[in-house]
């Protein structure tokens, strides 16, 4: 079904969603179509093309690439938005990302990238994912500062200069205390050597 629906759809959005749905089903018969697309002249289908290669096993350099540009400036979405994460391409691509089992530098920088042009509800999925691959499985209590990796301590710095409207979220707060950080901006901003 997947096959003739990318054979005669024009709609970005609609292709979108028929290439993520592949790489969730697990399709690999397209995985030639998913190739041609994350090569292809339109964002959105290039990007679920990256998304779905990504889930089949591909971690080749354009996949990747694909994905930390999309956390840092995700493509836009002609018509209706893509039916995953609520249309939230850079948490996608995030996630995609964090789900790697050894992500390179450059993508994983580029979560960072994405979570620092976050603001209000839309920063604590990303500094959930940001600290997961910072850190792995939350755990408490946190090292001292100059302990933790050049990674690790960047986590850190961009969580502690999310705006103000991003501390005022419990779910942020509580993602920040599962890691043992400092639910107070002010405090995490101390910790990071940043007040």
């Amino acid at each position: 079904m997947l096959h003739g629906l990318l054979d005669a759809e024009t709609d970005p959005a609609v292709t979108a969603n028929a290439l993520v749905s592949a790489g969730l089903l697990d399709d690999r018969e397209l995985i030639p179509r998913l190739r041609e697309h994350l090569a292809g002249d339109e964002p959105l289908p290039r990007w679920a093309a990256a998304v779905a290669l990504l889930r089949l096993g591909a971690t080749d350099p354009p996949v990747t690439a694909e994905l930390a540009a999309a956390c840092v400036s995700p493509p836009e979405m002609p018509g209706p938005p893509v039916a995953f994460m609520d249309g939230d391409l850079r948490r996608y691509s995030a996630a995609a990302i964090a789900g790697m089992d050894e992500p390179p530098a450059e993508a994983a920088g580029a979560v960072l990238d994405g979570l620092s042009r976050t603001s209000d509800d839309a920063s604590f999925p990303m500094a959930g994912l940001a600290l997961t691959l910072a850190f792995g499985a939350p755990s408490t209590p946190l090292a001292s500062y100059a302990d933790l990796t050049p990674f690790q301590q960047r986590t850190i710095r961009v969580i502690a200069e999310l705006p103000h409207d991003s501390w005022q979220w419990g779910n942020l707060l509580e993602i920040l205390g599962d890691w043992g950080l400092p639910t107070e901006r002010d405090k995490c901003r101390a910790y990071a050597g940043l007040a």
